[in-house]
């Protein structure tokens, strides 16, 4: 999944192959950073964000972006570990030097799924179903009735 993963990223990035080898961009599949041990752990997993960050600035660089996509979520009790995980991350990202992109599969997340996501982020790009794309500036609306 990884080598497809780059063959995808090298169609609008030629130069990834070489990010890679310089440790400027990793691909990781899921079981590696989400479901080490094979499950999801969320204090595990946000250790692990957190010191993608701190290794980024101890390699001379300002910081660290990531992304992720929890395509395996697929229980209550998952999705309550996530969010757990996604609002440690809120936390954090304001004191850290690491901006992070969330994806999320619509077709696996519930209403409910989907107002708590939200909670956890400073702004949602949502595509309206065509080929509009909608920004909402979470932390504007955040405190307000």
């Amino acid at each position: 999944m990884e080598q497809e993963a780059l063959a995808a990223l090298e169609q609008v990035l030629p130069d990834a192959p070489q990010y890679v080898s310089r440790k400027q961009l990793e691909i990781l599949p899921a079981s590696q950073w989400y479901l080490t041990g094979g499950v999801f752990d969320a204090a595990k997993s946000f250790k692990n964000w957190a010191a993608r960050g701190r290794a980024a600035e101890a390699n001379g660089f300002v910081g660290a972006r990531t992304t992720g996509n929890p395509f395996w979520l697929d229980s209550e009790e998952d999705w309550h570990q996530f969010l757990t995980y996604e609002q440690a991350v809120h936390q954090a990202i304001e004191t850290q030097r690491v901006i992070s992109l969330c994806t999320y599969p619509v077709g696996i997340c519930s209403a409910k799924d989907m107002i708590g996501t939200f909670a956890s982020h400073h702004a949602i790009l949502m595509h309206q179903g065509d080929s509009t794309w909608q920004c909402l500036d979470v932390r504007s609306r955040q405190g307000t009735a």
